[in-house]
């Protein structure tokens, strides 16, 4: 029943994640947005890989179990941050931002990560996490920070929700906002900056991110045990 209820997830998550990316391009919305079209993308590829894994019977490696906890860490945390920041700021609200583009919205926040996730919990039975594994979680991020002033330092320009060009995709990674990279101002609060440097901001999303990752690990091992 589990293989199953995997297949299941992993080809609604797939089509999902390939209907997002697909319309997110034609419409060249946030196409290196990380918390959408490129997590979105990521682990549309790689539930896609398990789900030729699982069609064929070949076992996956550590490295492949290891690259789809990390990327399915990635999409729930795009999960949250635009349902319980992003989406409730943009014009009409979070559920009238799930309707942008066709729905796209709908399949790249809720459709895509929801099932996802359900998958990592209730397939791959064979897979025993290791709590000590947790911190890798934390590579995605640093990548993409990393990815932005690369993209930056080129002359690279994002908008934001008001249409005003930043230096950055999101309002917390816009460092040539007032607060900076260390500095704070919280009285300018909007969607330009959430008043704090990016530094800090860097420093809370990985304790974040290996929080998430642990517990995630963690409910897996229990998981695991009771198969």
């Amino acid at each position: 029943m589990n293989k199953v209820s995997g297949l299941v997830l992993k080809i609604i998550s797939v089509l999902s994640a390939i209907y997002a990316v697909t319309m997110g391009l034609l419409f060249k919305e946030g196409a290196m947005t990380f918390f959408t079209y490129l997590s979105v993308a990521a682990i549309g590829i790689v539930l896609a890989v398990f789900l030729v894994f699982d069609l064929t019977g070949r076992k996956p490696s550590r490295v492949m179990y290891n690259i789809k906890y990390v990327f399915t860490l990635c999409i729930f945390v795009t999960f949250l941050l635009f349902n319980t920041l992003l989406g409730p700021t943009q014009v009409g609200g979070l559920f009238v931002s799930w309707g942008n583009i066709y729905y796209c919205s709908f399949c790249a926040h809720v459709l895509t990560p929801v099932t996802a996730v359900i998958d990592f919990f209730v397939s791959d039975r064979e897979y025993e996490p290791k709590l000590k594994e947790a911190p890798l979680a934390v590579l995605p991020l640093f990548a993409y920070v990393i990815f932005v002033m690369i993209l930056s330092s080129t002359g690279y320009i994002w908008y934001s929700l008001n249409n005003e060009p930043m230096c950055a995709p999101y309002n917390f990674l816009n460092y040539k906002a007032p607060c900076g990279w260390f500095g704070f101002d919280l009285g300018h609060i909007n969607s330009q900056t959430l008043g704090i440097g990016v530094a800090y901001f860097i420093i809370v999303m990985s304790g974040i991110f290996a929080l998430i990752g642990l517990g995630m690990l963690a409910i897996k091992r229990k998981t695991v045990a009771k198969a």
